[in-house]
């Protein structure tokens, strides 16, 4: 007799869900199987999702480390430009400055709106070369590269920071450069401020890309120094 109360005991346990799908609870008993198959089909899914996605983004990332453009090449090259817009902005020659920005970054501009922002930006730079007390700064004596730093990923678009020391006090600029397929830079971004230069430098912004910094740069700093 009591074993065949064990038995049917255990008969009762192993039948319980059944007898539970005709309660109030029916639905969440009688699907919790189902819910957990469901789960792991959906977490294998998931993961092969990821590992697809990660898989695709690694070749991007090689095909585009594997350009042909030369980064060495392409950073000796932006130095000696940033290097011929500050001597000529020591010069006060801020209309072959003005010309060279628009030539780099407005080619696809109408003939008019070129001049326009030709003559915007110069009267721009001369406001920069005004002595004390008129203007914050005043004429050039100096200027030092403070950061050097690529895009993640890519060797074919790099910026280059600069400080300008100034009869009345520093300027940051900023230039940003895209390498062309032949390895030629190409001036995509620029400009100048007069930001706090540790503030400035503490930005999200310019804590995104691999930094290299000033002391850790690569060779061509020191050949573009030479060259000063």
């Amino acid at each position: 007799m009591r074993k065949k109360d064990e038995l049917n005991g255990r008969r009762d346990r192993m039948c319980f869900p059944q007898r539970m799908e005709r309660g109030p609870y029916s639905r969440f008993v009688s699907t919790t199987a189902y819910t957990d198959v469901r789960g792991d089909a959906l977490a294998r899914t998931v993961l092969l999702l990821w590992c697809t996605g990660f898989l695709l983004i690694s070749a991007s990332a090689e095909r585009v480390q594997a350009a042909p453009a030369s980064a060495a090449g392409a950073l000796l090259s932006a130095h000696k430009k940033c290097a011929t817009l500050f001597d000529n902005l020591k010069k006060g020659k801020t209309e072959d400055i003005a010309g060279w920005i628009i030539d780099e970054m407005g080619f696809a501009y109408p003939a008019e709106e070129k001049l326009a922002r030709k003559a915007e930006f110069k009267e721009k730079l001369d406001a920069i070369l005004v002595s004390p007390p008129v203007s914050y700064y005043g004429q050039l004596d100096a200027y030092d590269l403070i950061d050097e730093s690529y895009l993640p990923g890519s060797k074919r678009y790099f910026r280059l920071v600069y400080i300008s020391y100034h009869e009345g006090g520093p300027l940051l600029w900023e230039f940003r450069y895209y390498v062309k397929g032949d390895g030629t830079p190409s001036l995509h971004f620029v400009t100048w401020t007069e930001a706090n230069p540790f503030e400035y430098m503490a930005t999200s912004a310019m804590l995104l890309p691999v930094r290299e910094g000033r002391s850790e740069a690569s060779p061509c700093i020191a050949e573009a120094d030479k060259e000063k």
